[in-house]
């Protein structure tokens, strides 16, 4: 007995429609086996064992079929067997009946819309189909005078009434009911959705939240760094700077030369560092501008012949004649790509050469930089181009470096609408090639060169609260010819511009008591007309932007190059003057 309620007992799935039609399945199943049996009683009570016989095997067999259907979660298949068969009965009861006078055309209005409940509004329409082509087909017969069966006894037909109105009133409360469960459900479902999309928004809140204050606290922190890392490091290549100048022993200036090469590796770390935040933040703003190939070759060998020389190196460049004289560009981003992939080539070549050659290929720029130095194992390629990776960890340990500078140079190169490849074999070297659009520009107009004797007896006036800085800029200014006055926080600048104007200042932007900003409006506003030039740590994104706003007319970033400082000055004596 228990297998037999577990069996009729079916299971129905989960999700709301099916299980909804399920439900209409077994309402459907249970009046079939309700009124079916009632019928099956009075046509055997009228003398029709045949017709009584026939009813009762398809009443059974319509509930073991779809409880079979049920229990294998085939409700789609179940529901068109049963609006087939639905159909088909209360067909063939109108034929047997008589035609379109009998009762069972109002009957056979429910087929469309049991087929609608049971599997969907499209069967429905297959199922309305159906019944309109039997009532055509109905009507023309009649119309025609085709004979029909004469139907049922009359003493037959007055019971009739008493099963069908009742079993139609049934059948549709079944459908309504379902239906009413149908939307119950589909609410609820609803509710509970909108609940659970409500929590998930209010939790993306809160990790969009926590997100930007930890971008907003990233951002802070590099800042720090960078401030706190370039201050000292200026101390560093400044004082370097100032030593080579100086008298000393062969062994003494390799020495220098060391340190301010170290140092030059260190401000290149902190660059890549800071520009790796700037690409995975997409700050990366590129310049089109015009760049002297020429020019660019000159300038990189003579940054790096000397490097080359004192490894036991040749280093040498090839432009190709058949390049433009001048082409459109980032020159900072290209002059960094190259000096990391020059830089890279040096580190990584014991013996050997060098070679940085520029070529046109097509409608492109090809600049390739091939070494003769340990090169890079097959599986090891296109790691070398992933954030903080290295061919493997004892090139960290020997050679040194971030694992960023070849993953930011790629970056860029795409960017730039290029790209940047490598191709490499172990023992052998390594030939890294840059592609980039060609686009061929007009010279710029001839800017006059500046020496460093032009700021020869140039009054500089540097706000400056660090010691080891003021130390710095003021020898390197004086070795020049500068007169340089040195003053500790912004307030101070401003009184001392006050008692004796300077030519030009060199205001630092975070300093105690008035920081540089502050300084230069109030210099600004008190009528003070001179060049005003940021010499700063700040070197993030919107730093240079800072400094313009507050009325300065340059920013030049720490740890300082001398020449940089030194052209700027220039310019803006010339403009003083």
């Amino acid at each position: 007995m228990q297998r037999l309620l577990s069996w009729v007992d079916a299971p129905l799935p989960a999700d709301t429609i099916n299980l909804a039609r399920g439900r209409v399945h077994h309402a459907i199943v249970c009046m079939y086996s309700t009124i079916g049996l009632s019928y099956v009683g009075l046509f055997y009570w009228f003398k029709m064992p045949g017709l009584a016989l026939l009813l009762l095997v398809i009443s059974l067999n319509t509930v073991v079929v779809l409880f079979r259907f049920t229990r294998r979660g085939q409700i789609e298949l179940g529901g068109k067997f049963l609006s087939w068969l639905f159909f088909f009965n209360i067909t063939v009861a109108l034929v047997a009946r008589g035609g379109m006078h009998s009762n069972s055309a109002v009957w056979l209005l429910l087929a469309p819309i049991l087929a609608t409940f049971t599997v969907g509004p499209r069967h429905g329409v297959v199922i309305s189909g159906a019944t309109v082509l039997v009532y055509i087909g109905l009507w023309t017969a009649e119309s025609l005078g085709l004979p029909l069966p004469p139907g049922l006894p009359a003493e037959y037909l007055a019971w009739m009434p008493v099963f069908d109105y009742p079993s139609a009133t049934v059948a549709t409360g079944a459908m309504l009911w379902s239906q009413a469960g149908l939307w119950e459900m589909t609410l609820k479902e609803l509710s509970s959705t909108n609940t659970a999309l409500r929590d998930e928004v209010q939790t993306r809140q809160i990790a969009e939240q926590k997100a930007q204050a930890a971008a907003e606290a990233k951002g802070i922190f590099l800042a720090t760094v960078s401030h706190e890392v370039r201050t000292p490091l200026n101390g560093i290549l400044g004082i370097a700077q100032l030593l080579e100048g100086a008298d000393l022993s062969e062994e003494h200036t390799n020495l220098v030369r060391t340190l301010r090469r170290s140092g030059h590796m260190l401000n290149s770390i902190l660059s890549d560092i800071l520009d790796y935040s700037k690409i995975e933040k997409e700050h990366i703003v590129l310049e089109s501008l015009p760049v002297s190939l020429a020019e660019l070759s000159r300038d990189l060998y003579q940054l790096w012949h000397a490097h080359a020389a004192d490894q036991g190196l040749e280093l040498a460049l090839v432009l190709d004649p058949a390049l433009p004289a001048w082409l459109l560009c980032d020159p900072t981003r290209l002059k960094q790509i190259l000096n990391n992939l020059i830089s890279n080539a040096l580190k990584f070549t014991e013996d050997g050469s060098v070679t940085v050659c520029f070529e046109a290929r097509g409608e492109g720029l090809s600049v390739s930089v091939t070494d003769t130095g340990i090169g890079i194992p097959r599986e090891a390629v296109d790691k070398i181009f992933t954030m903080f990776e290295q061919a493997d960890g004892s090139t960290t340990r020997q050679y040194g470096g971030t694992g960023l500078g070849l993953a930011i140079s790629r970056r860029l190169a795409r960017l730039m609408g290029g790209d940047l490849s490598v191709a490499s074999s172990p023992g052998r070297g390594s030939c890294f090639s840059l592609t980039l659009p060609l686009r061929e520009s007009a010279a710029p107009r001839a800017r006059a060169s500046v020496a460093r004797a032009d700021i020869a007896g140039l009054r500089v006036l540097v706000a400056e609260d660090n010691a080891i800085n003021q130390l710095v800029v003021r020898r390197l200014l004086e070795q020049q010819g500068a007169e340089v006055e040195v003053v500790s926080n912004g307030l101070e600048a401003v009184q001392s511009w006050k008692r004796a104007p300077p030519d030009v200042i060199l205001m630092d932007c975070q300093m105690p008591v008035c920081d540089g900003y502050t300084a230069t409006r109030l210099l600004r506003q008190a009528g003070a007309h001179l060049p005003i030039l940021a010499l700063t740590a700040n070197t993030l994104e919107g730093d240079r932007q800072r400094c313009l706003e507050a009325g300065m007319d340059a920013h030049i970033s720490k740890p300082v190059d001398l020449n940089q400082l030194l052209v700027v000055l220039a310019r803006a004596d010339r403009r003083t003057g």
